[in-house]
């Protein structure tokens, strides 16, 4: 078993190195007009019962971009469980576009983050640590995580791309995943039923899908859905958004 004290500081050596690298790459050049900022709160169901509330935002932070997500249960939930988890990726333009460059995710975002990955694009390595492993991963451009999945619709919406294979990252790992683009599609509302577009994303060797239901260009979806084997689901539905 690792040292968990050494491995904490190979966590913090992650974040130092990365955060470094991150203001090298981007202070070489920076698109600004490509994205914008926004902080949009969702209603977060399980089997239609709502169980807490989620938070996403993206947001320039010293001249970087930074999309995060923090959870906290809500109402009764809030007696089951004291994790409050939450996720933040920082972005870095390249010469594929805005990847993302540092993960950072934990149980509460007091205590800090528990799992740290840092991709450096220019070697072509993938560093992660967490509190019980830590691991070096080769990898090739370009790479998806559940932040920067959103800045593939738009991507493939002004290419007239309907269905793409990627690599995409998740806990220490690379996976392909397959990712569809649906236009047109019906959404029930609050407010009335809305044509919206929808990002379908099934990872190899695995039965969970991911949909996301955008308005428009609208990098904050409407409705986010996991839908796993065993037919149970997740949903996050926006209930206001602020830019």
């Amino acid at each position: 078993m690792i040292n968990q004290s050494n491995n904490r500081w190979f966590i913090q050596l992650i974040k130092s190195l990365s955060l470094a690298a991150l203001v090298l790459v981007c202070s070489a050049s920076i698109a600004w007009a490509d994205l914008q900022a926004y902080e949009a709160r969702y209603s977060l169901m399980r089997n239609g019962q709502q169980v807490g509330e989620t938070r996403f935002r993206l947001q320039p932070v010293h001249g970087q971009w930074r999309w995060s997500m923090h959870s906290k249960p809500k109402g009764l939930f809030r007696w089951l469980t004291r994790k409050k988890p939450f996720a933040e990726t920082w972005l870095a333009q390249t010469d594929l576009g805005w990847q993302p460059i540092i993960e950072l995710t934990g149980d509460d975002p007091d205590r800090g983050a528990r799992r740290a990955t840092w991709i450096d694009h220019e070697q072509g390595r993938l560093y992660y640590a967490s509190h019980k492993t830590q691991k070096q991963l080769a990898f090739s451009a370009p790479v998806y995580n559940y932040h920067s999945i959103h800045l593939l619709y738009r991507d493939m919406k002004d290419k007239g791309a309907s269905e793409r294979i990627i690599r995409f990252y998740r806990k220490g790992r690379i996976v392909d995943a397959r990712v569809r683009l649906d236009t047109n599609v019906r959404l029930r509302t609050a407010a009335g039923p809305l044509q919206v577009d929808r990002l379908s994303q099934q990872l190899a060797n695995s039965k969970r899908r991911m949909l996301y239901f955008y308005d428009g260009y609208d990098l904050a979806p409407r409705k986010i859905e996991q839908i796993d084997e065993d037919d149970n689901s997740v949903m996050w539905r926006q209930s206001y958004k602020t830019l």
